[in-house]
């Protein structure tokens, strides 16, 4: 057995039969759900049991939008290299069969749209903090965090179904 052989046997790359892949993989869309637009979605909670608490919501809000527009304007690099890892993953994962590939390209694809919905939204969010808008805050929040949601039940749902997919057939069957 050569080293190569030895290193792939100590580690595992059959992502989908992992446990922890799973983990990651919730905990990524949890994390991504609860800092909607970059805001942690518990102020949005205060704000609506306490009224009082606005003007944090509303900073918060303003630092969050300023963040994510310098983000925004420093996208090139960024864009070229992420099409790249992209590419990259795609074409090992599904042309080559790379396992690790295709549950990287499964998790990293969908939250960059997550990514592009929160920049996309950035200067809208900016314009209600700069009004004092806490209530339109909290509900652009709100809908930001809900289609997040939404859009990581679907993607876990798929790759759920990919992975047992990937899992039924790297098995081996036999009859006797």
């Amino acid at each position: 057995m050569d080293f190569t052989n030895t290193i792939f046997a100590l580690i595992d790359m059959h992502s989908f039969s992992s446990l922890w892949y799973w983990i990651m993989l919730a905990v990524c869309w949890s994390f991504a759900a609860h800092f909607a637009m970059g805001i942690p979605y518990d102020l949005v909670t205060q704000y609506r049991r306490n009224a009082e608490t606005a003007d944090d919501l509303v900073l918060a809000a303003g630092l969050s939008a300023r963040r994510l527009i310098r983000f925004s304007q420093a996208k090139a690099a960024l864009t070229a290299g992420w099409f790249f890892l992209t590419s990259f993953l795609l074409v090992t994962g599904f042309g080559y069969g790379a396992e690790l590939a295709q549950a990287a390209f499964l998790l990293g694809v969908p939250l960059s749209f997550v990514t592009i919905m929160t920049l996309y939204n950035a200067k809208l969010l900016l314009s209600l903090s700069e009004n004092g808008q806490a209530e339109a805050i909290a509900n652009f929040v709100h809908g930001a965090r809900f289609r997040v949601q939404l859009l990581g039940m679907s993607v876990i749902f798929v790759t759920a179904l990919w992975g047992m997919l990937s899992n039924l057939l790297s098995q081996t069957i036999r009859l006797w």
